[in-house]
């Protein structure tokens, strides 16, 4: 059906915002035990709806169910990709995989821009953005995120993709974190046991 619209001009491309709504499972978000442990255990929980998860859409209010992650084209209303999860789920990685979605749906049209509130403001999305669909990115700085390593300058992005430290050598990937879409980076002059003039300043 999108192929058609696009075929048919009804949808032209151009700003594509992008945004999740939830869908609300009637039932309860108390799954029942699949073991015989006593307490509480972190062992398999059994669900009466599959895949529906409990998330917490404000400090008052819990929703129990899914969410549908859509990219929409303006003019038109009409959706260009779509994706489900269940609540639990982040919207910050799910821009990447729409985006790219609305962008190899055949016919081909132009993303001139992707607009998206701060709950997908990563410095991941925005190149993803810029480089792979040439879009400006329109995003609400998130004020509850802190400054990442390329904004306060203790890392470098070269022309070829690589991260490297304020005195020129390139960073040593150290595993994801925590975080979702974060990943470490260690000072080069450490696993390796050289001597750097900044090690003492390094904030890596």
């Amino acid at each position: 059906m999108i192929a058609q619209a696009i075929a048919l001009k009804v949808i032209i491309g151009g700003r594509t915002p992008i945004d999740s709504t939830h869908l609300w499972a009637y039932s309860s978000k108390f799954a029942k035990k699949t073991c015989s442990c006593r307490g509480k255990c972190h062992c398999p929980r059994h669900y009466s709806i599959p895949y529906a998860r409990c998330a917490a859409k404000s400090k008052e209010y819990m929703a129990f169910g899914w969410k549908v992650h859509l990219v929409v084209e303006t003019k038109s209303e009409l959706p260009l990709d779509a994706k489900g999860t269940p609540a639990s789920e982040s919207d910050l990685p799910q821009a990447k995989h729409l985006l790219k979605g609305a962008k190899e749906t055949p016919p081909e049209i132009r993303i001139a821009s992707t607009s998206r509130h701060c709950a997908y403001d990563s410095y991941e999305n925005h190149r993803f953005a810029v480089e792979r669909l040439r879009a400006a990115p329109i995003v609400t700085p998130n004020p509850s995120g802190t400054v990442d390593a390329i904004t306060d300058g203790s890392l470098y992005l070269t022309d070829d993709g690589s991260h490297t430290c304020f005195a020129g050598f390139k960073v040593v990937y150290w595993g994801n974190d925590e975080k979702p879409g974060c990943l470490n980076f260690r000072c080069p002059a450490a696993p390796a046991r050289y001597q750097c003039l900044f090690r003492s300043t390094c904030s890596l």
